[in-house]
C-alpha cells in the first residue's frame, strides 16, 4: 500500500513559452490533490518565460534554469533527477491539467493491483474546437503500443518510480516519440492502466514543419531499430511501423527511402493485400512508389469523407 498522502513530483520542461507556461503551472497548482512539488526546467529560454516563472509565488514550485540547451527529453530527465516524490507526473508547457487529475490517478495506484504507470483520457483542443479521446490497450498493452496507436502524450503520464527499476527516463534518440517510447518500454515489463475520464487538455498546433518531419523520420527509424527483436516475432506491428515510416519519409520527399520502407512493410506481413500491392509498386522504382502511396492515401481520404467503416480487427489495421 502507498502512503496516505504521497508526494507527487510534477516535471514541466519549458522553452520560450512565456505566453503559455503560466497556464500550465497554474493548472498544477489548482489540483484537488495538494501534496505536490512542481519542478520547472527552463531550457535556456530567450523570451519572457523566466520573468513569468519568477512571478509564481507558491513554495511548491521550483524553477531550474539549464546550464546549456538540453532539448525536451533531457530537460525531463533533469527534472526526474531532481524529483523527490515516489510518483512522478509530467506536463508539457503548452498543455493544462484539469483539477482532479492527480487525485484520480493516485486512486488507481492505491488499488488492489497497482500498475507502474497510469495515463488518462484527454481533450484535444485545436483552435476553438475540442474533442475527447482516449487510448484503450486491451489485455496486451505492449503489442498494442508497438504500433503507437495514440493518442497518448506525456502530459497524461504518472509513474511509480519505485516499480520501474530505473526505467523512468526519456530517450533523446527518439525525439518526437519519446513519450510513446517511454510507455512502450514500461509496458514491456510492468502493467499500465488508464483512467478513461478526460483529465488534461492537449493543445494541438498546426504542422508539422519540415524540420519536425525529418525528426519524425529519424525517430521512427530508431524505434524500428531499438525494438527489432520484438518486431521480428510480431509481423503485423512491424509492417505497420514500416508503413508509417514510409508516410513520414514521403513528407520529406525521400522517395528512395519510401520505396525501401514500403518493400520492408510488405515483406514483414505478406498476408496484407494492400501492403503487398504497395510493395510490388515500390519494386518498380521510386516514382512508382510515390504514385502508389499517393493513390493509397487518396482512397483513405475518400473513405474517411464517406465515413466508411474499416471492419478489420484493430490490430490488423494499417493507416
Amino acid at each position: 500500500m502507498i502512503a496516505r498522502q504521497p508526494l507527487v513530483s510534477v516535471v514541466i520542461p519549458t522553452y520560450n513559452r512565456a505566453a503559455l507556461v503560466g497556464r500550465a503551472v497554474a493548472s498544477v497548482l489548482s489540483q484537488t490533490y495538494r501534496n505536490l512539488e512542481v519542478i520547472v526546467i527552463d531550457d535556456r529560454s530567450t523570451d519572457e518565460t523566466g520573468r513569468i516563472l519568477e512571478g509564481v509565488r507558491d513554495p511548491r514550485v521550483r524553477v531550474v534554469t539549464a546550464e546549456a540547451r538540453l532539448g525536451v527529453a533531457e530537460a525531463r530527465n533533469r527534472g526526474i533527477e531532481l524529483a523527490s516524490g515516489r510518483f512522478v507526473a509530467f506536463l508539457d508547457d503548452d498543455d493544462e491539467w484539469l483539477p482532479p487529475k492527480v487525485e484520480r490517478q493516485l486512486a488507481v495506484f492505491s488499488g488492489s493491483a497497482p500498475p507502474a504507470l497510469v495515463y488518462t483520457g484527454l481533450w484535444i483542443a485545436h483552435g476553438t474546437t475540442r474533442r475527447y479521446d482516449v487510448m484503450e490497450l486491451g489485455d496486451q498493452p505492449f503489442e498494442r503500443l508497438l504500433t503507437f496507436p495514440g493518442p497518448v502524450t506525456t502530459s497524461g503520464f504518472m509513474v511509480d518510480r519505485e516499480r520501474v527499476d530505473g526505467e523512468l527516463w526519456f530517450d533523446p534518440s527518439v525525439a518526437t516519440f519519446e513519450d510513446g517510447e517511454l510507455i512502450l518500454r514500461i509496458s514491456r515489463r510492468w502493467p499500465v492502466a488508464v483512467v478513461s475520464e478526460p483529465l488534461y487538455v492537449w493543445h494541438h498546433h498546426d504542422g508539422p514543419r519540415v524540420t519536425e518531419s525529418h525528426g519524425q523520420v529519424r525517430a521512427r527509424r530508431r524505434i524500428i531499430e531499438k525494438y527489432a527483436e520484438d518486431l521480428a516475432v510480431r509481423p503485423r506491428a512491424a509492417a505497420h511501423l514500416f508503413f508509417r515510416l514510409a508516410i513520414a519519409e514521403s513528407r520529406v520527399r525521400d522517395w528512395a527511402a519510401v520505396r525501401s520502407s514500403l518493400r520492408a512493410a510488405s515483406a514483414a506481413d505478406p498476408s496484407d493485400l494492400r501492403l503487398r500491392l504497395l510493395g510490388r509498386a515500390a519494386g518498380l522504382g521510386p516514382r512508382a512508389a510515390r504514385l502508389a502511396l499517393a493513390g493509397y492515401r487518396r482512397v483513405g481520404r475518400v473513405r474517411r469523407a464517406l465515413r466508411l467503416p474499416d471492419r478489420r480487427p484493430v490490430q490488423e489495421r494499417v493507416s
